[in-house]
């Protein structure tokens, strides 16, 4: 049985030293998805029980839950860090895959690998340990693979030598050119994306979980709003790129009954006018 009180209150404040005391709330328990071990919507981390016991036969709760929070520690604090540069690097990846399922996932493997990087690169993290014994389809094995190379941990991964080949060389911690990074990453692997597109949505998502924008709190969707409008060429092209994540955004920024968001900065009006010129 998970002794869920001893990891909150043992493993959480291991994970916050290590990486400075980030503010974020407690992590709590839910059911979620048993391939699925994170979830993270506001700066609040749920891991799933059902993964950790899925994970338990071969990795320690203590590991697996310590690996988890990294994860989701090191997204917040390094990559993509804020709405405007994971809708930048979506966008990147679009124009190559021409896709936006395609691009979502292109973009979640790409913040994984450098997310995870940055902490295996800074910390002993038992990051690896999951990653060893964790289920995943080929484009999955295929990313394990290109970490177990850039990381040098041996996860007992054989094969796919090409195409981490290709992946290895990028440069994933260098913030400048993360741009560049991920439209040659999405290049890369997508023949592999091709054949996953098939998939049920459970399937799809990565064993971490995916990275949709409920992570954000309204406030950082309104400022990544903003940036991401500014960075835009034309009003067309950030009508585009919000209209891919229009229902997303409006689920998370819809009035509530107290009548909030109808004021004129609120960021549902940014998306409401999609045509009106950004900024």
């Amino acid at each position: 049985m998970i002794n869920t009180e001893y990891l909150l209150n043992v493993v959480w404040p291991r994970v916050r030293k290590r990486h400075l005391y980030p503010e974020i709330p407690p992590p709590q328990y839910e059911d979620g998805e048993e391939r699925v071990g994170l979830d993270i919507k506001a700066k609040k981390i749920s891991l799933s029980k059902k993964f950790l016991i899925g994970i338990g036969w071969f990795v320690k709760d203590e590991d697996v839950a310590e690996g988890l929070l990294d994860h989701a520690v090191s997204h917040y604090l390094y990559c993509p860090w804020d709405l405007a540069t994971h809708l930048g690097l979506y966008r990147e990846a679009k124009t190559v895959l021409k896709d936006s399922e395609m691009a979502r996932r292109a973009t979640d493997h790409f913040m994984d690998v450098v997310a995870d990087t940055y902490c295996v690169s800074r910390h002993d993290t038992p990051l690896p340990k999951i990653y060893r014994h964790v289920k995943g389809d080929n484009l999955d094995r295929t990313i394990y693979a290109l970490c177990q190379k850039i990381w040098g941990v041996d996860m007992g991964i054989v094969g796919y030598e090409e195409t981490t080949r290709k992946l290895s060389r990028l440069p994933y911690l260098e913030r400048s050119r993360w741009k560049e990074s991920i439209r040659r990453f999405a290049k890369v692997i997508k023949p592999l994306l091709e054949t996953k597109n098939s998939q049920d949505d459970t399937e799809q998502m990565s064993p971490m979980g995916g990275h949709s924008l409920q992570q954000y709190t309204e406030d950082e969707i309104e400022q990544g709003l903003k940036e991401i409008a500014a960075e835009s060429v034309s009003p067309e092209e950030f009508s585009e790129l919000i209209k891919d994540f229009e229902g997303e955004l409006l689920e998370i920024l819809e009035p509530t009954e107290q009548g909030m968001g109808h004021d004129t900065g609120s960021p549902c009006i940014a998306v409401a006018r999609l045509g009106e010129t950004p900024g």
